[in-house]
């Protein structure tokens, strides 16, 4: 696990968007791997040099405000500062200590997920953020799992005590270069948020705790719960309607008849596909 060129812009960029480094966790003892351009472009000369003088992160973490950064590992083959199976639950006495949990490539190796996302929610203190690149598509093999955005806008959710600040898609051009789009939550546009693509691609993501969560996560897919909540509600007379629409209608013909309704709002890209323009925004990360 490391910081490359591009997760080093992207932390930088978050560091402008008021998130608190000064405690900071790093899941995995995170090498450094930012070419010299890079560094050049993100920190003064003095910075750049300690920074690059080091093979782990704890220098690029106190160059963005890090007062204390720790790490936690599995095993103690890289020195991590708390060795700890991320598989269980949390002690008591981890609870609470950083502003900032940073996951840079350790969950999807974890096979615990659930339980392992909520120690991360656990150890940061209300107030903190967490802050995730992870693979999203087209990296099978690279770990346990892909995540997709709906995942961590279901499990950092208001309920669970977290907002999700931002998220983004990073769609590798390039070893170098990446594409950035901003990501809706399928729950605010009543619809799935999806993508074909043939690039690597990551999800970059940070929530802030709200407020301390006591109780199991429990999570389910955003249109599933519209459509069961939609069952167990009184008929009405649109729904009544919907459901007639259904049953005489064609499957091959509601089809076409949604191609048309939403052709308007798709658009093609070349390095995601044909997608909804209200679901992915490109954006550009200084």
């Amino acid at each position: 696990m490391g910081i490359t060129n591009n997760c080093a812009k992207f932390l930088k960029h978050v560091g402008s968007q008021a998130v608190d480094f000064s405690t900071t966790l790093m899941l995995g003892r995170q090498q450094l791997y930012i070419s010299p351009k890079t560094l050049a472009n993100l920190f003064d000369k003095a910075t750049c040099d300690k920074v690059a003088s080091s093979r782990y992160a704890e220098p690029f973490f106190e160059a963005l405000g890090a007062k204390r950064v720790d790490s936690l590992d599995y095993s103690d083959y890289e020195e991590a500062t708390l060795i700890y199976d991320l598989n269980k639950p949390l002690p008591a006495d981890l609870r609470s200590r950083y502003s900032v949990v940073f996951d840079g490539g350790t969950l999807e190796h974890v096979f615990n997920f659930p339980v392992a996302v909520k120690n991360c929610m656990e150890l940061l203190r209300v107030g903190g953020h967490f802050v995730s690149i992870t693979p999203c598509n087209n990296q099978c093999g690279h770990g346990l799992y892909q995540f997709s955005p709906e995942l961590f806008y279901s499990v950092f959710s208001q309920k669970h005590g977290f907002t999700v600040m931002l998220m983004y898609l990073a769609v590798e051009t390039t070893p170098d270069e990446r594409e950035w789009y901003e990501v809706a939550n399928p729950q605010v546009v009543k619809s799935r948020v999806v993508f074909k693509n043939a690039n690597p691609t990551y999800l970059m993501v940070v929530a802030r705790k709200e407020f301390e969560f006591i109780g199991e996560l429990n999570a389910y897919q955003s249109d599933y719960q519209e459509i069961w909540a939609t069952n167990k509600e009184p008929q009405t007379p649109a729904g009544v309607l919907v459901r007639l629409y259904k049953i005489l209608i064609p499957g091959f013909i509601r089809a076409w008849i949604y191609r048309l309704r939403h052709s308007n709002k798709e658009i093609t890209t070349k390095n995601i596909g044909k997608v909804n323009a209200q679901h992915f925004k490109r954006v550009t990360i200084d």
